[in-house]
Formats: structure tokens, C-alpha cells, sequence
């Protein structure tokens, strides 16, 4: 949905773009091949999807000031940042950033089960990322695993960037933006510990296959709605803190006539054809004849076994 979100970014600001006039900044031409060299480098060198997708985006907007100019591309800056969002975070990012978000949902998901526990009739323990569920009259406690997938990096992601669009188009001042974007965090956070707690009431109370596979999945997503709800109500009450007389803008000049298709006719508009081009060309036959291979294949064990789950304790180590 980020590309969406971002052409719709640039559609709002279409008043502005049409009131430019186009020409050619040549300086936008090292822009655009330093965005395809550090992405080439990207692919055959030190392989990382993150810097990849930010090569992309150098290389668009190195694209944008080559045929527009600067002034096009000042008010074209915000929408194509946006594509950031869309980027692959770095599996030692993840790594060092989910971990902590781990953690902090399987605490924040005890406590409220703990909370929860007398009402319900069962008790909780905690240890590491496993929530241990015990029901009334049991011994055998029901252990559940807040796994990576868990953790909720992906909602921060994704409040974070719903924070942004929004801030983007129903904030009117930045401060508004900046403390919008700031409460994503928490909402995402919060949410997630309640869903930690509500996939393990259910898997005690109903059945204990909700809390793995696609029943985890759509109960996740369900829990967005409420999520989504917290968040447009901090948009509610950022935007009647402070009481704004302007008044808006009731007309606005759309793309059409107005634009000058012309300036796609000039010759920044085949150089950078051309860079593409040759680039393109260029990056296939250098990997083919490195022979690098750009595709992970599956290593499977002799006789095809398969792994489905981990034993949590073994005579030799026990997971925590």
C-alpha cells in the first residue's frame, strides 16, 4: 500500500505542482547513477535489501531533479521519502530491535493476564518470551511462545507509516505530525500486548490451536480495527487542541491542460532513458557472467524429513 499512499501524497499536492515550470537540473543525472551504483553494489556486494531499497529511492528523486529541477523536487521531497516505509528493515535491525519487542509483549501480555487470571481462572507465568497458563485445578500448564512474528515490529511499521500519512494530510502543523508519528509507537505496542492476551485466553478457554497458524493471523489482524480506532481518535484530538481560523482551500487546479507535457521531450529525457538502459543491461550481464546467484534455494535433509517444532526441554538444554 506505500506506492498508493504516496501517489496520493503527490495528488494532494497537485495545486502546487501544476503552478511550476519544469527544466533541467543536470546535477539530478550523478544523483540518479549514484542510486543504480550503490544499488548494483548493493545486489553483488555486501547483498543488504535495506541500502537497496534506499539506492531506489536516491535514484527516483535523482530522476525527479534531472527532468523536473529543484522546485519540483522540494515539493515532490515528502512523497517520495514516504517510500522509505516500504523499505526491508536489516535482519541485524531486526534482530536487535524485535528481540527487545519480544520481551516487552510477553511482560506487557503476563501482566494483563495476571490481571485478568482470578476473573478467568487460571494463572499466568512468565519467563523469557513463554507465557506458561495454568487453569483452575491443573498441574500441566499450556505453554505459549511469543515468536519473532510476534513480537510486533511489523505493526510499529505499519502504525508508524499510518501515523505519517495521516499526520500528511489531516494535520495542519507540524507539531501535530511529529507528536502523531511519536504516538504510533506506543499505539502499536499497546495493541500488541493485547493481542499476546487475547490469543492466550482463547487458546485456554477455547482451543489451543488459536494461538498458532492462520487462526493467529486473523485474530491479529482483527485486533487492528481497535488499533486503527486509538489512532484516529489521537488524530481527533490533535487537530481541536488548537483552534485553526484558516480557511480551506475550497478549489484546486487539477492535472491536465495545465501541465506541460513538452518538458518529457527534451534531452535530460533520453540521457536518463539511456542511463536506465545501459544500467539494466549492464547489471544482468555483469551478474551473469560473475555467476552470482540472486535466488536462495531450500536445503532440504536426506529422505525429505521435515522440522515442525522444537521440544522445550531435552536432556541437555531447556528452552527459556
Amino acid at each position: 500500500l506505500i506506492p498508493f499512499i504516496s501517489a496520493y501524497l503527490i495528488y494532494l499536492k497537485r495545486d502546487q505542482l501544476a503552478a511550476l515550470k519544469a527544466r533541467t537540473f543536470w546535477p539530478g543525472l550523478a544523483a540518479l547513477a549514484f542510486g543504480i551504483a550503490s544499488y548494483f553494489f548493493c545486489v553483488v556486494g555486501i547483498k543488504n535489501h535495506m541500502l537497496q531499497g534506499m539506492s531506489m529511492i536516491v535514484a527516483l528523486y535523482g530522476l525527479i531533479l534531472l527532468l523536473l529541477g529543484p522546485a519540483f523536487a522540494r515539493v515532490l521531497f515528502l512523497p517520495i521519502a514516504y517510500l522509505a516505509f516500504g523499505i526491508t528493515i536489516s535482519e541485524r535491525v531486526m534482530l536487535t530491535v524485535t528481540f527487545q519487542l519480544q520481551l516487552l509483549a510477553s511482560e506487557g501480555g503476563g501482566i494483563l493476564l495476571q490481571l485478568l487470571g482470578p476473573l478467568l481462572n487460571f494463572r499466568v507465568e512468565v519467563e523469557g518470551n513463554t507465557l506458561t497458563l495454568f487453569t483452575k485445578g491443573s498441574a500441566t500448564g499450556i505453554p505459549l511462545n511469543v515468536a519473532e512474528a510476534c513480537s510486533g515490529m511489523r505493526m510499529v511499521i505499519a502504525f508508524i507509516a499510518l501515523g505519517a500519512a495521516v499526520a500528511l494530510v489531516a494535520c495542519r502543523h507540524w507539531w501535530q505530525r511529529i507528536a502523531l508519528i511519536l504516538l504510533a509507537t506506543p499505539v502499536a505496542v499497546l495493541m500488541n500486548v493485547l493481542r499476546v492476551a487475547v490469543l492466550a485466553i482463547l487458546a485456554v478457554k477455547v482451543d489451543s490451536g488459536l494461538a498458532g497458524g492462520k487462526a493467529h493471523e486473523i485474530i491479529g489482524m482483527l485486533l487492528l480495527v481497535p488499533g486503527l480506532l486509538l489512532f484516529m481518535g489521537v488524530v481527533w484530538a490533535l487537530n481541536r487542541v488548537v483552534a485553526d481560523d484558516t480557511v480551506p482551500r475550497t478549489a484546486q487546479v487539477p492535472f491536465g491542460p495545465e501541465v506541460d507535457w513538452s518538458v518529457f521531450r527534451r534531452p535530460a529525457v533520453f540521457a536518463a532513458v539511456a542511463v536506465l538502459v545501459v544500467c539494466a543491461t549492464g547489471m544482468s550481464v555483469a551478474i551473469h557472467q560473475a555467476r552470482i546467484n540472486l535466488v536462495k534455494l531450500p536445503i532440504n535433509p536426506p529422505g525429505n524429513r521435515q522440522l515442525s517444532t522444537l521440544p522445550r526441554e531435552t536432556p541437555t538444554w531447556v528452552q527459556l
